[in-house]
């Protein structure tokens, strides 16, 4: 399932759908705003407020979801009811934060952010962020025990484990030579199978592309999509499909006559 987007430079996380298959999506219609609706149907702004709402968002329990709010040094990770549409706290502790991809514990009791290279965890009733490692995206194990981590380094993008009880980070293996694109890894991007959804930038095409990551062998799959244009961001469905943005490509030929 793709939801198309008409700009790069939009703010983009991996898209959230919530249990009913109502779907919060970007849009940059009237400033930008977090809009909720079911495909086929109307969308309608998340949150009742004339500030910004952006991505990244993540679906929390009691049809709840957690995005940001505000800009500038005012921005902050916002949580929202959706079904009453409006926001009912704010995390003070990650105001300022340049959150770049944001992810929940499967209790939601957690949030995990990145920032300018930094992986942080605060608690949703908000509290003080504690650091846990560089990072630049961040995927959470459906266990809870551990966070797999994309760190956009010179050499290219690497993936590692996060044990949250402690103890060393673990590299993934990935058994390709197909590059990993530089994007933030989905919250919900890993399965409980441990298949990951990651985006690649295949060395025969210009543009971004899907792929599966199994864990456990290191067997990295690109997914077949006839799309012309970058596959960006990706979830796992409530129904064990894949969701995700795609960025169309399009071009128009002018010619221009002097007129004398």
């Amino acid at each position: 399932m793709l939801a198309t987007t008409e700009s790069r430079a939009l703010d983009l996380s991996a898209p959230v759908e919530f249990p009913d298959g109502r779907l919060l999506l970007p849009t940059l219609t009237s400033g930008r705003s977090l809009l909720i609706g079911k495909p086929g149907g109307n969308f309608f702004p998340l949150v009742d407020t004339a500030e910004e709402t952006h991505p990244p968002a993540v679906l929390l329990p009691d049809d709840q979801a957690a995005f940001i709010a505000g800009t500038g040094s005012d921005q902050t990770i916002a949580i929202a009811s959706a079904g009453e549409g409006r926001i009912i706290r704010r995390l003070s502790g990650s105001k300022g934060a340049s959150v770049g991809s944001l992810a929940a514990s499967p209790d939601g009791r957690t949030l995990y952010y990145t920032a300018e290279g930094t992986l942080w965890a605060i608690p949703a009733d908000d509290g003080t962020p504690r650091k846990i490692s560089a990072g630049d995206g961040v995927a959470v194990e459906p266990s809870g025990k551990g966070l797999i981590v994309n760190l956009v380094e010179t050499t290219g993008v690497r993936l590692v484990r996060v044990p949250l009880a402690g103890g060393p980070e673990q590299d993934v293996h990935v058994q390709s030579d197909i590059p990993i694109d530089p994007l933030p890894l989905g919250g919900t991007g890993l399965r409980t199978d441990g298949k990951l959804l990651i985006g690649v930038e295949p060395r025969d095409s210009w543009f971004f592309s899907a792929a599966v990551l199994d864990l456990a062998s290191g067997k990295l799959t690109r997914l077949p999509v006839n799309f012309t244009g970058d596959i960006l961001m990706y979830a796992w469905t409530n129904d064990g499909r894949i969701l995700a943005f795609g960025q169309p490509m399009r071009a128009h030929i002018w010619r221009f006559r002097p007129i004398h």
